[in-house]
């Protein structure tokens, strides 16, 4: 970090954090992959599967714990769902027996945003726990939900959920299981909303995944000339 002209960082915790003794410059992360349409939300109104995914990766260890949480709840009450979360060192054994869940392997990251791009899920669950690493975090989960199809699930005290519910684009509750349980219950129950917010996650999200800011910040930073 020294050594570095300028370092780049993808949110203001983190800018400030480096800001005293370095050049920063402040740049959302962008998804090349595109955002899903929302097509597969018709398959849940015909009375397929619900599909949830967990995204979350060994970054998210404290995360992972209280989403498996929330699984076990929404599970024993919910028969008609499938769940995908990656990786399985820490899943519960309850959930590794459930046939209902899919425990894909680690990826390294070109080949996990293909996979990501391919899931077409319906809900993304994102817990946020108040920790210093999750403090830091991006916008990238706004992104990465819209390109699997979901509707983000987020913490209320996430500092990105102020305006994912301003724009009716996820849920967001208080960081209790039992809290999420019943919110996601509520919320699966009523089919015929959920392509709705679908649509508002898939429009924040284009909003937000701005690749001519990318391209014109890494010309100028590099001195490449456009073409």
């Amino acid at each position: 970090m020294e050594k570095a002209e300028t370092i780049v960082v993808s949110s203001d915790k983190i800018a400030r954090h480096y800001r005293d003794k370095h050049q920063v410059a402040r740049l959302d992360p962008f998804w090349s992959e595109p955002l899903a349409d929302g097509l597969h939300f018709r398959d849940v109104e015909k009375g397929d599967a619900l599909h949830i995914a967990y995204l979350g990766s060994a970054s998210h260890a404290a995360d992972r714990l209280f989403t498996f949480t929330v699984l076990e709840g929404l599970l024993g009450k919910m028969p008609n769902l499938k769940i995908t979360v990656f990786g399985d060192h820490d899943l519960p054994v309850s959930l590794k027996k459930d046939s209902r869940i899919c425990a894909s392997p680690p990826l390294p990251w070109i080949f996990h945003r293909k996979r990501v791009a391919a899931l077409k899920c319906h809900i993304a669950l994102c817990p946020m726990l108040d920790t210093p690493f999750n403090r830091g975090r991006s916008v990238n989960k706004l992104i990465e939900h819209a390109v699997a199809g979901g509707i983000g699930v987020y913490s209320a005290g996430w500092k990105e959920a102020d305006q994912v519910r301003a724009a009716a684009a996820g849920l967001s509750f208080e960081d209790r299981p039992e809290v999420w349980v019943e919110g996601l219950q509520e919320a699966i129950s009523r089919k015929e909303g959920l392509k709705s917010i679908q649509s508002n996650a898939r429009t924040l999200a284009y909003r937000l995944n701005d690749g001519d800011k990318q391209r014109i910040f890494w010309q100028n930073e590099l001195e490449i000339a456009a073409s």
